[in-house]
C-alpha cells in the first residue's frame, strides 16, 4: 500500500465496533513479518496476532532481489550472531559500451541512483534457511494464517496501561471496525509507513524527525522465472534502464535451481511515478536489455513477479537517536530491512562489541539484527 494510500486511511473516520487485547501484535505482510512470528513462536510465545491486508501465500516465504548481504562491516555483525558466510568469488559486472565489465576496472558504470552503488560490492554466501528455518516448512504459511487478522490499520496510538493485566501500551484501529490494544507491538512496515498512521498526540517533533530521516526511494523487485537454463553467469549484473539518461540499473543475480533459473532484480521508481503503466513500461525494458546482454534468455518460458516494497533499504539510520527516544517507542520493536536497532547489551554470544564495532548495519545484516532484538532485548521483558 502506497503512503498516500496510507494517510487516506487514516483520514477516514471508522467507527470502532469491537475491542480486543492481544499480548504481542505484529504489523505487517512480508518476509520479515513471518520472521518475527517463526521468531516468538521458538520462545512458545503463542497469543501472537499478525495485522495484514490479504492472507499469505508461498509467495511470502521468499528473499525478494539480490543477495543484499555485502561488505565487511555487515558480515561482521551477522558472524557476532554466530552465522557463518563466504565472500563469494565473483565480482559484481555492469553493462556499457555493448560489453559486460568488471567493477574495478578502468570503465565505470552509467550513473547509479540511490542505493546501487551498496551492490557493487562482493556479496557473502550464506545459507537461508539457517537464518530463517521457516522457509523449509510446507506448513508455515497456514500457520501464519491462524494468526492473521486481514485488515487495514487506520490508525495507531500510544496508551497508557490501566490494567495491570491486560497491560496496553498501543491501540490500532482497524478498517473492518476493530481496536486491538497490545503490550508489545512489533512492526515489521517500516518507519515511515509507521510514522503515516500514527496518531499526531502520540509523536514529538523529534520522533518525527527521526522517522522522517528514513525515507528512501521505492523498490520494484522483478523475479523472472525460465523453464530452462538460459546462462552460465553468477556475478551480480547491473543493467542500465537508459543508455542516454540517468535513470539508474536493474541490479539483479540469476540463480540455478532444479535445472532451471530464476532472476531476481531491483530497481528504485520515483514515489511519484508509482502508477501501473508506469510499472509495465519498466518491465518491458528490463525484458529488451536482458535480450540484449543475454539473448539466451529468449529461450524457452518465462514467467514474471513482481513486488514494490515501499521503500528501498536505508544506507544510514541514527541508531543512536532512536535509542535516544527510546521511551516514545517502549514496548515497540521494529523489524525488516530498514528496522532502527537498539542497544546490544542484552545480547547473547557475547556480540555486543562486535556488533557496536559496525558503523551502520544494513540491509539483510540490520533484518537479522532486528530480529535478534525482538526476541532478546525487548519482548522478554
Amino acid at each position: 500500500m502506497s503512503i498516500q494510500s496510507l494517510r487516506d486511511f487514516k483520514k477516514s473516520n471508522q467507527k470502532i465496533k469491537t475491542k480486543e487485547f492481544y499480548p504481542y501484535i505484529i504489523a505487517g505482510q512480508n518476509f520479515f513479518t513471518l520472521a518475527c512470528l517463526h521468531r516468538l513462536r521458538q520462545r512458545n510465545i503463542a497469543n501472537v496476532k499478525i495485522i495484514g491486508s490479504r492472507a499469505f501465500t508461498h509467495e511470502d516465504l521468499i528473499l525478494k532481489g539480490p543477495n543484499s548481504l555485502r561488505g565487511t562491516g555487515n558480515a561482521l555483525a551477522v558472524e557476532a550472531l554466530g552465522h557463518q558466510l563466504i565472500e563469494t568469488s565473483q565480482t559484481p559486472i555492469f553493462y556499457k559500451d555493448q560489453k559486460l565489465r568488471e567493477f574495478g576496472g578502468r570503465a565505470r558504470p552509467e550513473a547509479m541512483l540511490y542505493g546501487e552503488e551498496y551492490y557493487g560490492h562482493k556479496a557473502y554466501q550464506f545459507d537461508a534457511q539457517q537464518f530463517f528455518p521457516f522457509m523449509s516448512d510446507p506448513f508455515f504459511v497456514t500457520t501464519a494464517g491462524q494468526h492473521l487478522i486481514e485488515a487495514q490499520i487506520t490508525k495507531i496510538s500510544k496508551v497508557i496501561p490501566d490494567d495491570l493485566i491486560q497491560r496496553s501500551h498501543w491501540a490500532l484501529d482497524l478498517s473492518n471496525g476493530m481496536r486491538l490494544n497490545c503490550e508489545h507491538l512489533i512492526w515489521a512496515n517500516g518507519p515511515l509507513e509507521f510514522l503515516a498512521l500514527c496518531a499526531e498526540d502520540s509523536l514529538n517533533s523529534d520522533v518525527i524527525q527521526f522517522l522522517e530521516s528514513t525515507r528512501t526511494p521505492i523498490s520494484l523487485y522483478i523475479r523472472l522465472e525460465f523453464d530452462c537454463i538460459v546462462t552460465d553467469q553468477e556475478a551480480t549484473l547491473f543493467l542500465p534502464l537508459s543508455f542516454t539518461h540517468d535513470w539508474g540499473h536493474f541490479v539483479g543475480e540469476f540463480k540455478t535451481v532444479g535445472g532451471k533459473q530464476i532472476a531476481e532484480f531491483v530497481t528504485t521508481v520515483d514515489e511519484e511515478n508509482c502508477d501501473e503503466g508506469h510499472i509495465a513500461h519498466v518491465i518491458k525494458i528490463l525484458k529488451r536489455n536482458l535480450e540484449k546482454v543475454i539473448p539466451t534468455t529468449q529461450n524457452g518460458e518465462m514467467k514474471e513477479f513482481i513486488i514494490m516494497s515501499e521503500r528501498t533499504p536505508c544506507l544510514k539510520i541514527d541508531d543512536r537517536a532512536f535509542q535516544n527516544l527510546n521511551e516514545s517507542f517502549a514496548n515497540l520493536s521494529f523489524a525488516g530491512l530498514n528496522a532502527p536497532l537498539r542497544d546490544f547489551s542484552s545480547l547473547k554470544n557475547n556480540c555486543e562489541d562486535s556488533v557496536k564495532n559496525v558503523l551502520t548495519p544494513t540491509h539483510l545484516a540490520r533484518a537479522l539484527l532486528s530480529l535478534e532484538q525482538i526476541v532478546l532485548s525487548h519482548v522478554d521483558k
